[in-house]
């Protein structure tokens, strides 16, 4: 969105057709993320709607220091995580670690097993389980990062902006939890040649 500033002033105001004008278009990569953060989509949708709450109400306070899809962006972040730590046993999805897309039916997994040798997609499935279980270790800010930089795939910057970081902490949570990523899945690697 080029200006949002008209838009932003009307939702100020409590004109809620303008808050949704800039709601809407962020909706689906927040749900993406929160999914991804949770392990769950049931918790995400709640994440979500929390999060639309929270900006309606703040909407007002917004000076518009940064987009605000990122405002928003990072009122969804700050919502997974205080649930993350107020629930250390979730699970972790990214769906570009994800043998199949989350919308896959049966037929999909049927026919995307059909040219795979039965070896081939079980070691995947290991490789992935262990995939898994590595982000799952990963602190919630680290992991953050990791989904942020390598899932949606945007820079340094705009990932540090996303959670109110320095680039240089964005940097130093991305390095460290390729460390840790790396170390629990040395063996994983180590053991497929």
């Amino acid at each position: 969105m080029e200006d949002e500033t008209p838009l932003l002033a009307r939702a100020r105001r409590g004109d809620r057709e303008a808050f949704w004008e800039l709601v809407e278009p962020n909706l689906l990569r927040v749900r993406r993320l929160l999914v991804r953060m949770t392990g769950s989509r049931e918790e995400a949708e709640d994440l979500c709607q929390e999060s639309v709450l929270k900006a309606m109400r703040a909407v007002r306070d917004f000076r518009g220091g940064s987009r605000f899809s990122t405002w928003f962006y990072r009122i969804a972040l700050n919502a997974a995580l205080s649930a993350k730590s107020a629930r250390r046993d979730v699970a972790v999805d990214s769906g570009k670690l994800d043998l199949l897309p989350p919308d896959a039916g049966r037929a999909d997994l049927r026919s995307s097993y059909a040219t795979v040798p039965p070896s081939a997609s079980v070691e995947a499935h290991e490789s992935h389980s262990a995939l898994r279980t590595a982000l799952q270790s990963l602190p919630p800010r680290q992991r953050a990062v990791v989904l942020l930089r390598i899932e949606e795939e945007l820079p340094f910057a705009e990932v540090a902006e996303r959670l109110d970081l320095t680039v240089g902490a964005v940097k130093a949570h991305f390095w460290q939890a390729t460390q840790k990523l790396r170390a629990v899945m040395a063996p994983s690697v180590a053991s497929e040649g």
